[in-house]
């Protein structure tokens, strides 16, 4: 039976909506990856296995290695709660919309792992990003970057705390090193500029 240009089949689903990973790993001062949840549409499909064709659930396998268990609309459109299985090991387990990363989500590379909200396939709203040498950020997000309200702790034992433009330390803020010194100031682009 041929429903789109790739072969689609009934089988058996394979889904844990349960499941969350804990690992992350480094980067610099705040350089996060890009995940851009738009490569997901229209992949070259390698297996499709549906239960309803509009809405419902669906285990997808792509001819790259990547694998989607979840909801879906419109016969294979990510809808709803799903979680995204990349060839590489990372994994994106959270709500989709068209497609996309959006609303809560954990995502999981080798280099951290993120817990939060998205838009639109960019982490954006309120989360958490853990590296794996301890250091650690939680605040608000908006396109993939450090925007707005946030505090960061270094693997050093310095935090700071306060607000964030473009991924970089900008506005009114506090550093608190770790030898217990406190720096209240107004910091732009990372550097303090006003104590």
């Amino acid at each position: 039976m041929q429903e789109s240009p790739t072969s689609l089949r009934i089988s058996e689903l394979e889904h844990n909506p349960h499941h969350h990973s804990d690992s992350a790993v480094k980067k610099s001062l705040p350089s996060l990856r890009n995940i851009d949840s738009t490569h997901l549409i229209g992949g070259d499909l390698d297996d499709t296995e549906l239960f309803d064709q509009n809405a419902g659930t669906a285990s997808v396998s792509y001819k790259n290695g990547d694998r989607y268990i979840g909801e879906v609309i419109n016969g294979a459109i990510k809808q709803g709660k799903g979680k995204f299985m990349f060839a590489n090991g990372d994994i994106y387990d959270g709500l989709f919309k068209n497609d996309k990363f959006d609303g809560y989500g954990i995502f999981t590379c080798s280099e951290y792992t993120y817990e939060g909200d998205w838009k639109a396939g960019r982490k954006c709203g309120d989360g958490e990003i853990k590296y794996s040498d301890g250091e650690k950020y939680i605040g608000e997000f908006d396109n993939d970057m450090f925007e707005g309200y946030g505090t960061y702790t270094y693997a050093n034992g310095d935090c700071y705390e306060g607000n964030w433009k473009h991924g970089k330390r900008s506005g009114e803020g506090k550093l608190v090193k770790s030898n217990g010194e406190e720096i209240y100031g107004l910091w732009e682009n990372n550097e303090l500029v006003t104590k």
